[in-house]
């Protein structure tokens, strides 16, 4: 009797910095890792082979097929080259030369560029289990810089794409719409949509099963938010986030929760309200709500106030006859019950 071997494999990756963030990288797509002192600078524009230097590029490393043209990591993905007060290590930078990933005969891709990062770890050996699917609100946002987390100990870093950072090379860096702050359309001041608090459509007064939880993000006026209780995975103190680059600026980054990566966003932002100032320190009053849309894997987090409220099910209620200016496309329904305004947000549109 055979005994069957579950397989988990091992992935070769390196961490490398951009300041005081991490990032991973496979082997499988680096061709060589240089020192600084193997950086050389443009003359006159073009390298010592006389090939024109490239928008974007610092400068080049020579390896045995040729000139390679170097680019700073942190400019690529949208992050400060230093922080205030911070002082550069030439020492500890380095120069990874990507290619594309070996052929079936084992053999290397060519060399297109190079990335300068702050510093690179040895070699690391990262079990599968180890490495996240991203959420899909990612893929839904044109980020496509990053193939996965890594779960580095109790924390998560991204897992870079290098095919993604050569064809942003050609491309000539980030695109526009990711570089300028995205605008949340306003809707005009029309009627609210009639509805129920299962998001269907009722003229009337109705008398329904379960529970709300009602609360507020901190930028709503006059109103509060509601959402299922069986939406509703947890209620949580705030953890570390782990900012994702390039991204809009109303996704505040993703946590790790029970062995997943959930996407937290600035809810009321998105409902229309205004902007908030980001998480709070950990240990402030705010809380995390991690929901879930339409399946499981649809999960979402948000900020929000620590005065949380749990309504029992059936009570009285109408639809909201008030004009409201808000994002209805992301809006399931508006009612009155007891004289309050409760907004309940679509969360599958939301996570998609």
């Amino acid at each position: 009797m055979f005994r069957q071997v579950e397989e988990n494999p091992i992935h070769r990756l390196v961490r490398c910095n951009v300041n005081d963030e991490n990032y991973f990288m496979e082997m499988s797509f680096i061709r060589s890792i240089q020192r600084m002192e193997r950086l050389r600078i443009y003359r006159a524009g073009s390298d010592d082979r006389g090939m024109v230097r490239p928008a974007g590029a610092i400068g080049y490393v020579t390896i045995q097929e040729g000139n390679v043209p170097v680019y700073s990591l942190a400019k690529l993905l949208g992050r400060p080259l230093l922080k205030k007060g911070d002082k550069q290590d030439l020492s500890l930078k380095r120069i990874i030369v990507l290619g594309g990933p070996r052929d079936s005969k084992g053999e290397e891709g060519a060399a297109g560029a190079a990335v300068m990062v702050d510093r690179v770890s040895q070699v690391m050996q990262i079990r599968e289990d180890r490495i996240l699917a991203l959420p899909r609100l990612l893929a839904s946002l044109g980020v496509t810089n990053f193939s996965g987390l890594v779960k580095d100990e109790e924390a998560m870093a991204l897992l870079l794409a290098p095919p993604e950072l050569l064809r942003r090379i050609t491309a000539g860096g980030p695109p526009e719409h990711q570089k300028q702050e995205p605008s949340i359309i306003r809707f005009p001041a029309l009627p609210a949509s009639r509805g129920d608090l299962q998001g269907k459509k009722s003229p009337k007064k109705h008398n329904i099963g379960g529970r709300l939880l009602i609360f507020t993000t901190g930028a709503e006026r006059d109103l509060s938010l509601c959402l299922s209780i069986s939406q509703v995975s947890e209620i949580m103190r705030p953890v570390e986030i782990t900012p994702v680059p390039l991204a809009p600026g109303y996704l505040h980054g993703m946590i790790l929760w029970r062995n997943k990566a959930v996407p937290i966003v600035d809810l009321g932002y998105l409902l229309g309200f205004k902007r908030s100032a980001g998480m709070r320190p950990e240990g402030g009053e705010q809380r995390l709500m991690i929901t879930r849309g339409a399946s499981s894997d649809s999960l979402l987090g948000f900020p929000v106030d620590p005065a949380i409220r749990a309504q029992a099910l059936p009570i009285k209620y109408a639809p909201c006859e008030k004009p409201l200016l808000l994002n209805h496309q992301l809006v399931r329904t508006i009612v009155e019950m007891n004289e309050e305004i409760l907004v309940m947000p679509d969360i599958s549109k939301v996570a998609c």
